[in-house]
């Protein structure tokens, strides 16, 4: 039985951030049998492979794929063709994902069909004190606050519409069919077909594309 989802992590040469990314996902309380992850060595020379190596010798649902060309959009794709669950979760290596983050996803793609991409808030965890020239950089709109250079989103709601550029590819899903139909893998590029309409936040603070094609969100 295939899993219901699978979490694609692209990485290269930072091995540092991936074995705390990885390590997260396994804090979620959501059984093992639901979701795969999946991270793509995309062309590393550190410690990368010899990290999942010991990872995987404990999570029997993490497997590790090399993909020889550089770029993030090739490890992407790599992701896509390893891949065995209906719905395609693509994060960064350096996230840390909360304890109901894989619940959250299952509940917006398994109570709506019509659901097919889905996103949310990324909020930045410092190491130190954060830079007075940080706080400059934020954004206020009227959803709450962004800093697109660091893709970071801070919309305090749990539900709202938004518009498409409040979409960052550090934290995204979509139905793995969807994706195939609409031939985004071509590119995985994160540009909205030109049929998406409006954007929703719902459940945990996770954003939905809606078109009208799929009466969705999409």
């Amino acid at each position: 039985m295939n899993p219901l989802i699978s979490i694609i992590i692209p990485t290269r040469n930072r091995c540092q951030f991936l074995k705390d990314a990885i390590e997260s996902i396994y804090v979620n309380e959501f059984s093992k049998e639901k979701f795969e992850v999946i991270v793509v060595d995309n062309n590393s020379n550190d410690e990368t492979k010899k990290i999942c190596d010991s990872l995987k010798s404990i999570h029997k649902n993490l497997f590790y794929f090399f993909e020889p060309r550089n770029g993030l959009l090739f490890g992407r794709h790599k992701g896509l063709e390893e891949s065995q669950g209906n719905i395609l979760i693509y994060i960064d290596d350096d996230v840390l994902v909360t304890k109901k983050w894989l619940e959250t996803y299952e509940k917006i793609f398994s109570g709506d069909s019509q659901i097919v991409l889905a996103g949310g808030n990324n909020l930045p965890k410092y190491e130190g004190k954060v830079p007075e020239w940080e706080n400059s950089l934020w954004k206020s709109c009227s959803y709450g606050r962004y800093l697109s250079e660091y893709s970071l989103i801070d919309f305090n709601t749990l539900k709202q519409e938004v518009a498409p550029q409040f979409f960052y590819g550090c934290n995204f899903a979509i139905r793995r069919q969807f994706l195939i139909d609409c031939k985004m893998h071509a590119t995985l590029d994160l540009n909205p077909p030109k049929t998406v309409t409006h954007i929703h936040i719902a459940y945990d603070t996770k954003m939905i594309f809606r078109t009208p094609n799929y009466k969705a969100y999409t």
